[in-house]
């Protein structure tokens, strides 16, 4: 009889462990990730920028200003156009820059408020970028070469400079000496530096689940990878009269945050929030991938 009651208590024990044991597992178990694939329009976040992009804005390119070339020494009509365009194609090709008209820059240097311009000066070419409504502005010089090319070819040296307008920083500093057999060559090489320096924007074009994850217009259309870090902006406006009496629209930026890219398709991407962001960004935010990032 004892010895029935021991087996019974035995047993009794051994339940009891097994069953607190699951307990405990189950208490411990980590919650489901929230899966974004599974996002519903239930759980799309209302709140917006006061800027929320237009349709137009989602197309645009942001605009690079060029003071007009600095060309040094003898050159000629050709080896000057050849040597301009290989660098501006370039900024057009392998970013997201587009270039403004060279007659049109010339025109706005012909007002009076840009009497005494100097190309040189940083503080001169901001605010002929910042009168173009241009987020860039850019410095190209071209001089003939240190090296001599050979006989069938020709060479010239370019020197090349950019600046982002607001918040004023030089991006992007080269020069290289141009030879005309080898610009195949020389394109990979520029091209390697305006991407590894010049930052791809776009928009915020939604958030979901309290703003843990958004969904971005950059996808594989602009060469786009899984895991791409971004920097998040808001956009403030504001209007200003000329002395002219020209009125003019100045864009501000404002960091508040960042995310990351994880998961992209064909037009936008999937991105997450860290969470010492997610009350802070809002859909229509800019995004600003950042070059090696």
């Amino acid at each position: 009889m004892v010895e029935f009651s021991l087996i019974r208590l035995r047993r009794s024990f051994v339940f009891a462990c097994t069953l607190l044991a699951l307990l405990l597992a189950g208490g411990c178990q980590k919650k489901p990730q929230y899966n974004f694939r599974t996002a519903t329009q239930s759980e799309l976040d209302l709140k917006q920028s006061d800027t929320y992009p237009t349709v137009e804005d989602q197309a645009r390119s942001p605009y690079i200003a060029f003071a007009s070339t600095e060309f040094i020494g003898r050159l000629s009509r050709y080896h000057k156009t050849l040597s301009e365009s290989f660098v501006l194609s370039a900024l057009e090709e392998y970013s997201d820059l587009k270039v403004i008209e060279d007659q049109r820059v010339r025109g706005v240097l012909e007002f009076q408020e840009f009497q005494g311009f100097n190309r040189n000066s940083q503080q001169d070419l901001l605010r002929l970028g910042k009168r173009l409504q241009a987020e860039y502005v850019g410095l190209l010089r071209v001089t003939p070469s240190p090296v001599r090319a050979s006989p069938n070819d020709w060479s010239t040296y370019i020197g090349l400079q950019v600046y982002r307008v607001n918040p004023p920083k030089l991006m992007l500093r080269d020069e290289f000496t141009f030879v005309f057999s080898e610009s195949a060559q020389q394109l990979r090489g520029l091209r390697t530096n305006i991407q590894k320096t010049l930052p791809m924007e776009g928009f915020i074009l939604e958030t979901y689940n309290d703003r843990a994850f958004a969904v971005v217009n950059l996808g594989r259309d602009r060469n786009i990878t899984s895991g791409r870090r971004c920097k998040v902006y808001r956009r403030k406006r504001r209007e200003r009269i000329e002395t002219d009496g020209t009125k003019i629209t100045e864009t501000n930026y404002e960091e508040v945050g960042q995310l990351q890219i994880v998961e992209v398709l064909d037009f936008t991407s999937w991105a997450v929030v860290p969470p010492e962001f997610r009350g802070k960004i809002l859909s229509g935010d800019l995004v600003t991938v950042q070059p090696g990032a």
